[in-house]
């Protein structure tokens, strides 16, 4: 680890980086599934060539001076788009084992994603499980986005999973 940490402080490019992950199309539901069903990741940085593990270390280093030391690099960052590219990169490894619990998490911390269709916030993301334990979610684009998530709500619930009333948020009207 060290070896690695020392060849990214001297080999990698940060503002290269920068640029790579503040683009927009990091915004987008389907890249969370295109990274993270990738079987190998590799970022082509000026001269190098970055794995997923090197790249999650350069975001971190990153992540890490802009919250204790900014630099004129860090203060021409679009923090934004850096945070959606950094919650893809991060998510990597347990958006990969995608359980019915993980689904909810997913559901809400991507619900801001771009995407064509609504009902794809939560079929893009039933498709980074091939079989999602315990949810019989069929795809079917000819319901109503409320449909589609009536459909996944009864569906942990039949189960028995009651996780899913944590993510009840109250009507802002109520008090």
């Amino acid at each position: 680890m060290a070896a690695a940490l020392r060849r990214l402080l001297i080999e990698v490019d940060f503002e290269t980086v920068i640029a790579f992950v503040s683009q927009e199309w990091f915004k987008r539901l389907w890249v969370v599934q295109e990274y993270t069903l990738a079987s190998k990741v590799e970022i082509l940085n000026g001269q190098a060539i970055l794995s997923h593990e090197e790249l999650f270390l350069a975001m971190a280093i990153l992540l890490i001076l802009l919250h204790f030391r900014p630099s004129p690099v860090t203060e021409r960052m679009d923090q934004d788009s850096f945070l959606h590219s950094w919650n893809i990169i991060e998510q990597r490894g347990v958006l990969r084992i995608l359980d019915k619990g993980i689904l909810l998490w997913a559901l809400a911390t991507h619900s801001g994603r771009r995407c064509k269709l609504d009902q794809d916030r939560v079929y893009g993301l039933l498709a980074l499980g091939s079989t999602v334990s315990g949810l019989d979610v069929e795809i079917n684009y000819s319901l109503s986005v409320e449909e589609v998530y009536k459909k996944v709500a009864l569906a942990h619930l039949e189960s028995g999973d009651l996780k899913i009333l944590q993510y009840i948020y109250p009507s802002r009207g109520i008090h």
